[in-house]
């Protein structure tokens, strides 16, 4: 079935349904450039009794400085590049995503994606919605992923391959199906997380969070836990695709972030609580990172708070 036929077969809403209309987010983008092929099943109603469904699936094929950003996301969206590789943006970190893993846009939050070093990108991008959706992405501890390296990639694309067939062809007596086969769709999914972290990399990143406030070093904390930091480096490029002091640093600043958008503390005080007794230096540190300085982020993710009200 072509891109036109499927298109050719989407009707008007049938009834308004709060998971699939997007209230309280806001979506910037330049996606009317890049849509290649675009599947849409607002023509279906899905009742309240279904726990997840999905909601949109595009084609796309993005140039050099094309990309989307999320904010109050209202869905759970999984973004696969097939050739060329991603940024994504999200919980204050950054990561490359290339063939073979999906970048992850969680329910609730904001998040952007643009394209990469490769300077292109051609990718297959799936939104689910539904009641029940955060707590299956938290049951299945997809919640706690941003980047996820497909554990048999062949495999997870042909999931996708058959669920947007199975969209293409469906009609209102199917919607029981494109649930359960969603479920099955994030199951495999979930397949694919390392869940059992070695114990010395839990007891790292059990020190850095207890320590966002000081500025210890890699060798401070590989010290302590009696171990090298070529062992620690080593560990987390394996299992979490960064490097500690990356991973240290997104912790921090995810911490700032935070503390920007739900709390008056002066910018002093947020700086000291990430370990920069220097506002200074984390104003500079923190512009390189989100393109803004802190005051600005503060002021636009407040902004944002209180339109959504």
């Amino acid at each position: 079935m072509t891109g036109g036929e499927c298109k050719a077969g989407l009707g008007a809403m049938a009834g308004f349904n709060a998971h699939n209309a997007r209230l309280f987010s806001v979506e910037v983008g330049n996606s009317r450039l890049f849509h290649r092929l675009s599947i849409d099943t607002a023509r279906l109603s899905f009742p309240a009794s279904l726990p997840l469904w999905p909601a949109h699936l595009n084609h796309a094929e993005l140039s050099r400085n094309q990309g989307f950003t999320h904010y109050n996301c209202t869905r759970f969206a999984v973004e696969m590049p097939l050739e060329g590789n991603l940024i994504g943006e999200c919980r204050g970190q950054t990561h490359i995503v290339s063939p073979g893993e999906v970048y992850l846009i969680h329910y609730g939050e904001d998040s952007s994606y643009r394209v990469g070093p490769a300077g292109f990108c051609r990718k297959v991008g799936i939104c689910f919605s539904g009641p029940l959706l955060p707590a299956l992405v938290a049951e299945t501890g997809l919640v706690e992923e941003l980047r996820l390296k497909l554990r048999d990639p062949e495999r997870f694309y042909a999931y996708v391959a058959e669920l947007e067939r199975r969209i293409c062809e469906a009609t209102q007596e199917d919607v029981a199906d494109l649930s359960a086969f969603s479920y099955r769709l994030l199951l495999e999914l979930a397949a694919s997380i390392d869940r059992e972290l070695p114990p010395l990399l839990r007891q790292a990143i059990d020190v850095m969070k207890v320590n966002l406030s000081q500025m210890i070093t890699i060798g401070e904390i590989a010290e302590k836990l009696q171990t090298s930091t070529s062992t620690l480096e080593n560990l987390f490029a394996r299992h979490r695709h960064t490097s500690p002091r990356k991973y240290f640093d997104d912790l921090k600043f995810a911490k700032a972030e935070q503390l920007l958008a739900e709390s008056s503390l002066p910018l002093g005080q947020i700086a000291r609580n990430i370990g920069y007794p220097c506002t200074m230096h984390f104003s500079r540190r923190f512009r390189q990172r989100t393109g803004m300085t802190p005051t600005e982020f503060r002021r636009k993710r407040q902004n944002a708070s209180s339109q959504s009200v």
